[in-house]
């Protein structure tokens, strides 16, 4: 059995660290730059596959569901509701996310950035109705400054994305005012003049700014997973492997 309390300080290095060290990591491999604006823009042909390793929140967006439909035990059908839609755009956003790792910005933009757009868009939408479901809970299972404190990383998140996105679309709309025929740059640089550059470094600092408050939020469930235990239990329905479990309860009922 683990000490609840060393998982939870190991969670809260590994997320605070795994951002500074994945892309310092990219830096040295050449597959990425330090610079904030061109932040995960992938110069080469392999997979971005470190970034696969966000794919990590899924198991604590599944464990956070479990918990919740454990302290309520079916007694709110409307809080069991909204748990269950806050998994599925988890869910949605881990598969996002993959699409993001496999299709780099430089080979296919389209796919790159509409996976972009569902993954923290639903991450945006995963982290409101977590902080709905937090307040909701409250007195009977939880306090009501942490609902707040979640609702503020989501509304603010919100923002970010909304920034990112629109920003981005007007960097490249100014762009193609003066270079209709050029395609959008990938990676935008200052080696020769691109208008709509200003535009582009807003909407990447926007994009890191939610991209840690997506990681502080993930953050915010340390002190709840203090308090779940997740066990692990196998039972071999054969003795031996070739048996066939099926085959042996139909003669068991003969």
């Amino acid at each position: 059995m683990y000490d609840s309390k060393n998982i939870t300080h190991a969670y809260l290095a590994y997320y605070l660290t795994f951002p500074v060290f994945s892309q310092c990591l990219l830096f040295i491999l050449g597959m990425s730059s330090l610079r904030l604006d061109v932040f995960a823009r992938v110069t080469r042909n392999y997979e971005f596959c470190i970034i696969v390793e966000k794919l990590r929140f899924l198991i604590i967006y599944f464990s956070r569901y479990s918990l919740v439909a454990v302290l309520t035990r079916e007694s709110d059908r409307f809080l069991d509701n909204l748990n269950m839609i806050a998994l599925f755009f988890g869910i949605l956003g881990g598969a996002a996310m993959m699409i993001i790792a496999n299709f780099q910005e430089t080979a296919v933009v389209t796919i790159h950035l509409s996976a972009a757009c569902i993954c923290f868009g639903s991450g945006c939408i995963y982290m409101w109705l977590q902080s709905w479901i937090t307040v909701r809970m409250y007195p009977l299972y939880t306090n009501r400054r942490i609902g707040w404190i979640r609702a503020t990383i989501s509304f603010v998140s919100t923002f970010a994305f909304l920034m990112a996105v629109g920003f981005g679309w007007y960097a490249a709309h100014t762009f193609h005012m003066y270079y209709p025929n050029l395609p959008t740059p990938r990676p935008w640089n200052r080696k020769f003049w691109q208008p709509g550059y200003d535009s582009h470094v807003i909407s990447a600092v926007a994009e890191w700014v939610m991209v840690i408050l997506h990681i502080l939020f993930i953050i915010s469930f340390s002190r709840d997973f203090e308090k779940l235990q997740v066990t692990l239990s196998i039972e071999s329905l054969v003795a031996h492997l070739d048996h066939s479990p099926l085959l042996r309860s139909i003669t068991i009922h003969k």
